[in-house]
């Protein structure tokens, strides 16, 4: 069943909507947190008619009254994730609650609300870049949208971990070699440079696969009832670098591309001047398209 369907009080839809798209954008929106409370409105790029935005709001009062955009309102598909996503899981809870409740259409991308924010770099037309993203999501079945304004590369995690960027502490790092047998630093040391889980997904195989590969390792630390029952603290700190930081979500964020090194499976990684595919475990990104930020998206297609 549709998920617009079966969450009918959970969803509200536009008339002007654009359903012809090739995909959605689902819009992970804490409005009282990022916008009420900074006095910053959501970004009208979103409203674009071609951007088949979705909104997908987190906050426990739900969308404001007047908001008569799509949207779907997390507390009513499952109201006992919600708190816990708000302190512990961020984005997480949307990735959940799609694979216990599915809801979602596909194929589709999922930012945040401060997706244009944090890509300033991001100067293309950005109707057109999903469009191509959106090819590239079909080939491959996972991809991801750029974040924080930094050209498409990989990070050294031992640099992080010097200068106290990964916010894990040792015990964490072991303890998440120990969960799932990879080396955290000397035999997994680069990682690519999508992070913000603006992850994509071709279908709900797609989706499905990828979350069942962190469920057992989430669920060490939140029942089913989304209860916890082991405290991150012990394994990560915080790095007082974000206005709400999350502790587990430190743990989340260092493992998101595991399933990739780990499947030695490559997926498609939007950057500001084209398209790449990326290799994680043998740390490469090949070129699929390339476009001149400075000129707009007149792009180039890899023959290779």
């Amino acid at each position: 069943m549709n998920g617009a369907l079966a969450y009918a009080g959970a969803v509200m839809m536009k008339n002007d909507v654009n359903i012809s798209k090739p995909g959605s954008l689902y819009v992970i929106t804490a409005y009282k947190f990022n916008h009420v409370d900074r006095s910053r409105p959501i970004d009208t790029r979103f409203f674009e008619a071609d951007i088949n935005a979705k909104f997908y709001f987190v906050d426990a009062a739900g969308a404001p009254d007047e908001f008569n955009h799509f949207h779907v309102e997390e507390r009513l598909i499952n109201p006992s994730i919600t708190g816990i996503g708000s302190r512990m899981i961020a984005e997480w809870s949307f990735l959940l609650i799609e694979l216990e409740k599915p809801f979602a259409t596909y194929p589709f991308y999922m930012v945040s609300s401060r997706f244009f924010e944090k890509n300033a770099m991001l100067t293309a037309d950005f109707s057109r870049v999903l469009t191509e993203a959106f090819e590239s999501l079909e080939q491959y079945g996972w991809g991801y949208l750029p974040s924080y304004d930094r050209p498409a590369n990989f990070q050294d995690l031992s640099y992080y971990k010097l200068v106290g960027y990964l916010g894990i502490k040792d015990e964490g790092i072991a303890y998440i070699d120990g969960f799932y047998g990879v080396r955290y630093i000397d035999q997994y040391k680069y990682f690519s440079d999508f992070f913000c889980n603006y992850i994509g997904f071709h279908s709900r195989d797609h989706l499905v696969e990828y979350v069942n590969f962190y469920l057992p390792f989430i669920r060490r630390f939140l029942d089913t009832k989304w209860n916890l029952i082991n405290n991150p603290a012990h394994y990560v700190r915080l790095t007082n670098t974000y206005r709400n930081e999350k502790p587990f979500t430190f743990l989340l964020e260092l493992i998101s591309h595991l399933f990739f090194f780990k499947n030695g499976l490559k997926f498609s990684g939007v950057s500001y001047d084209g398209i790449y595919e990326v290799d994680e475990r043998n740390i490469a990104m090949k070129p699929l398209i390339k476009w001149d930020p400075a000129s707009g998206l007149e792009a180039s297609k890899s023959s290779g």
